[in-house]
């Protein structure tokens, strides 16, 4: 402590750059009629206009903007019928999280990119997430059997599922 005395001041400091954009994953697999929610991350300040965009392939790079149409705001609650709708939730000062929730996945989507983009006065990021086909396939399995005699009986059991052949015939 000197003699004068103490004097002490606090500034707030405020820190601005553009967005900065990114999601856990680059590529999600789905199979038609899935639901799916694609979601990125944004730090930005000021404040980033965040969009959802789709496009169909990366040889035509036309983009079509979801957001003027799928937004939160923008949607008639009682539709039931949509594909598809966006959410944006502001976490803290500089942090926002979106969403981009699809119903029921059409054949046509697959093969394509969904692209998160913010943009503010200090430029722009964007994260690129790819929609895959995933397919379901149902194994068919064979009915196998194998014979034992066993002391003049007969047993036949199952290869695949190791029950016997009377278990099986009850089951069906």
């Amino acid at each position: 402590m000197n003699s004068v005395g103490t004097i002490g001041r606090f500034y707030e400091v405020d820190v601005q750059f553009p967005p900065y954009v990114h999601s856990s994953r680059e590529e999600v697999r789905h199979s038609v009629g899935d639901a799916v929610v694609i979601e990125c991350m944004v730090d930005a300040n000021p404040e980033p206009d965040i969009r959802w965009l789709h496009r169909y392939s990366n040889e035509t790079k036309q983009e079509i903007d979801l957001s003027r149409q799928y937004s939160q705001e923008k949607l008639d609650k009682k539709r039931e019928d949509r594909i598809w709708f966006i959410k944006h939730e502001q976490l803290n000062a500089t942090r926002w999280k979106t969403s981009l929730f699809i119903q029921r996945i059409p054949k046509r989507l697959f093969n394509s990119n969904f692209i998160c983009r913010a943009i503010n006065r200090y430029g722009q990021g964007e994260q690129i997430i790819t929609m895959l086909e995933s397919h379901h396939f149902t194994k068919k399995h064979r009915h196998t059997s194998t014979t034992s005699v066993y002391s003049s009986s007969l047993s036949s059991v199952s290869t695949t599922t190791g029950r016997t052949f009377d278990e099986i015939q009850c089951l069906k």
